[in-house]
């Protein structure tokens, strides 16, 4: 699933020049620790799944949901089942007002439990 890595900086592609990227993710493979200018969030569908993010190690059950701020460390071993990755441009939030009263969330990774 990443596309372009140089070092452990992920460039995100997004297609036709929109600012989010959302994935049906079911690829039982590792990425290994990046990371990225986008906000990511990561909620398991099928099966447990594991991010390890800023030295921090989440197991998040099925439906539970994980934001990963922008900068941040994060890696992912290999682990069977399908998950939904949703990535959004910073900026995009950074650049909106209406956004400013929520912004302070995306400072450390943190989980929704359901």
């Amino acid at each position: 699933m990443i596309k372009n890595l140089s070092g452990i900086y992920e460039t995100i592609e997004y297609e036709n020049k929109r600012s989010i990227m959302l994935y049906d993710n079911n690829q039982t493979e590792a990425y290994p620790i990046h990371w990225h200018n986008a906000v990511e969030i990561i909620i398991p569908l099928t099966n447990d799944f594991c991010v390890i993010s800023n030295n921090v190690e989440y197991h998040l059950k099925e439906k539970e949901i994980l934001i990963i701020p922008p900068g941040e460390l994060h890696s992912m071993p290999a682990k069977e089942g399908r998950r939904i990755i949703f990535q959004c441009d910073n900026a995009l939030l950074s650049d909106n007002n209406i956004l400013d009263s929520i912004m302070p969330v995306f400072n450390s990774s943190i989980v929704s439990v359901r």
